[in-house]
């Protein structure tokens, strides 16, 4: 099985840093939790983007989304 471009990005981040893949994936979804719970309509609707039938985005599939929206700018 290939690992996605999100995996490759926290796995990188880990070696970088010399954290576990574990620690950085826990950081991230402290963050990503954070942002969901923002009340902010215009932070719900930027979440909304990611959020495909009704489940929340991972880690990796956060990274992937965002590097994706900078790619088009």
């Amino acid at each position: 099985m290939r690992k996605s471009r999100g995996a490759k990005a926290i796995t990188k981040l880990a070696a970088e840093k010399g954290i576990s893949v574990k620690e950085v994936r826990h950081e991230i979804q402290i963050a990503i939790d954070a942002g969901m719970a923002n009340q902010d309509p215009n932070v719900q609707a930027y979440w909304n983007k990611m959020i495909e039938n009704g489940v929340k985005p991972t880690p990796e599939d956060v990274i992937e989304y965002i590097a994706k929206q900078a790619k088009k700018m």
